[in-house]
């Protein structure tokens, strides 16, 4: 996300029209400046020309913009009732950001990412994404275990694509590393965790 930054400095700025009171500008360089009717307007930098576009109906709403931008940026590891609560702020404030273009692009860019998160976070929460993470989980684990026996090659333990209780073994399965050899270490661990185990002997 483009955060704003406030500034006064017209540094680079050549040919910029009177009229104006810089005060801002955002990641992309675009500036933002006061006009004397009171409303924020947007210049695009590198087009040449220095044509306005309205961003914001008042200095207000500018300022009102500035401090919740930082709400835009969430942990990556923000569970989903922190994802849901971000979600009913983002709508509250839209509200308060009717006639201001800037604001609504942004807004739109902020909630397709939260979209996306928020969807990650109901598959994690839902019985078939707790069930990939615990066959991952499982996956490492089997994997650490074949690493503290020796195994000195590439074998991979993953979570089966189609079948909730079976995880798949990949690999070079050449002596003395062979498929026997691999289920003897793995399939009573697989066993015990309730998961069916399938070889799949890489070319």
């Amino acid at each position: 996300m483009s955060k704003i930054v406030l500034t006064r400095s017209r540094e680079g700025l050549d040919g910029f029209p009177a009229g104006y009171d810089v005060i801002a500008r955002d990641g992309l360089g675009d500036v933002l400046a006061l006009g004397s009717e009171g409303k924020v307007w947007s210049f695009h930098h590198g087009e040449g020309s220095w044509r306005p576009s309205l961003a914001f109906a008042s200095r207000t709403q500018f300022e009102a913009y500035l401090a919740f931008q930082v709400r835009f940026e969430w942990p990556r590891d923000a569970d989903l009732a922190t994802l849901l609560t971000r979600k009913a702020e983002f709508a509250a404030f839209a509200k308060s950001m009717r006639g201001a273009p800037y604001a609504r692009a942004a807004l739109e860019s902020v909630k397709a990412n939260l979209a996306e998160d928020l969807a990650d976070r109901r598959h994690a929460a839902s019985k078939r994404g707790r069930s990939l993470a615990a066959r991952q989980a499982f996956g490492q684990e089997c994997e650490q275990a074949l690493r503290a026996a020796g195994v000195n090659r590439q074998i991979l333990v993953r979570a089966h694509a189609n079948d909730a209780r079976a995880v798949v073994v990949l690999g070079d399965f050449s002596s003395p590393w062979t498929e026997a050899r691999l289920r003897e270490l793995v399939e009573p661990r697989a066993m015990e965790a309730g998961y069916t185990l399938h070889f799949y002997a890489s070319p």
